[in-house]
């Protein structure tokens, strides 16, 4: 038998832990009357004498970032098949492997390489599914797939459809919340390397929240001179505050300094404006 891995390495692996893993909306495509609290081959049985010659999604527990490893295959019962033939069995009788694993799943993979599925015989501390095919060797029987036949899920062909559609959905929200985790993270970055380069500093005592408070006040009608007055400055030093914050938007091609403004110009009608027009002019 190959080398294995130890516990260390793959802690999960270790006997069943059955599909409490799998989210609620998962559950409901899984056929749960496939017993997991017995050996890997009591587990195998159960499947191949359900779904001998049925296509079904074999899927592993989710990663921490939430996504599965799964593969569609055609359940085979390996006594009725190893002597049809059919080139892959062939292959996989005449190895040294078959002392330590037995084939219960068959699929083409997406460079059309045939390969097939293992359980292994012995009830090992790590007994994960192993995947025979093209890339496999004398020495070496193929990779991991990912976890113990009963930690995997099985889910019928009929309902492969639905669960890849919920599937699909649940993705595209993550590649979402991915995106603007990455997006947010980023200007974070270009807001600190504006502030750090010093085009984030406070123009003649006035702060870029200030003057996009104060924008905002003067777009809701609130009058230029009270503005003034608020602030404690002089029309000129408005004129001049304003071509300056402009100047710096205008050259900023992160948008870092447009994000602060349009943050703080939101929250114009929160009431910030009058205590940090103060503080600005005070400084």
């Amino acid at each position: 038998m190959e080398e294995r891995h130890s516990l260390i390495d793959h802690p999960n692996s270790f006997k069943t832990q059955g599909l409490k893993e799998f989210a609620d909306d998962v559950q409901n495509y899984i056929d749960k009357s496939i017993m997991r609290n017995g050996s890997e081959l009591d587990t195998l049985k159960q499947i191949v004498t359900s779904y001998k010659g049925q296509k079904v999604a074999l899927v592993t527990p989710p990663s921490k970032s939430g996504n599965y490893n799964w593969n569609t295959v055609e359940i085979i019962d390996w006594n009725d098949v190893k002597n049809s033939g059919v080139e892959i069995y062939q292959q996989f009788n005449e190895s040294d492997f078959t002392t330590d694993y037995i084939p219960f799943a068959y699929r083409k993979n997406e460079e059309d390489e045939e390969e097939l599925f293992l359980c292994e015989k012995l009830d090992t501390p790590s007994p994960w599914i192993r995947v025979y095919g093209n890339e496999s060797s004398d020495t070496w029987v193929g990779h991991y797939f990912g976890n113990s036949i009963r930690n995997c899920a099985i889910i019928a062909s009929d309902k492969i459809s639905a669960w890849q559609g919920s599937m699909s959905n649940e993705e595209a929200q993550r590649i979402l919340d991915e995106q603007s985790d990455q997006l947010k993270a980023q200007m974070n970055a270009n807001i600190q390397n504006v502030q750090a380069s010093g085009e984030l500093s406070p123009v003649e005592g006035v702060s870029l929240e200030d003057w996009a408070l104060a924008n905002a006040k003067i777009i809701n009608g609130t009058g230029v001179n009270e503005i003034l007055k608020i602030l404690k400055i002089e029309q000129p030093q408005w004129d001049r505050i304003n071509a300056e914050w402009n100047a710096r938007m205008a050259r900023d091609t992160t948008f870092a300094i447009a994000t602060v403004y349009g943050q703080a110009f939101a929250n114009a009608g929160q009431g910030q404006f009058g205590g940090n027009a103060k503080t600005a002019a005070s400084r």
